[in-house]
């Protein structure tokens, strides 16, 4: 998971597993399992952890995918309600 956030904030944007694949696969030299990263990431954007899916297979960084913290700032540039949970 370190590598994948690693890429996602060295990207700086939403990027699509097989794009965070090639991505670790160059960087780090080593070949992971596509469906093991997606569980991965989909397991962490349920609890709300680092990541947030903004669609189909693709994936960002929280505070990346708003465009702001998630503590305040301006409108997001989504519609991801898991990363505007409603107080």
């Amino acid at each position: 998971m370190d590598m994948a956030y690693d890429i996602l904030k060295e990207g700086a944007q939403p990027m699509h597993v097989s794009e965070i694949l090639n991505r670790i696969k160059t960087r780090f030299g080593r070949q992971i399992d596509r469906e093991s990263l997606v569980s991965a990431l989909t397991k962490r954007v349920a609890r709300a952890d680092r990541f947030v899916r903004t669609g189909k297979n693709t994936f960002a960084l929280r505070k990346a995918a708003c465009g702001r913290d998630i503590s305040g700032g301006g409108p997001p540039f989504h519609r991801n309600p898991a990363c505007h949970p409603r107080a």
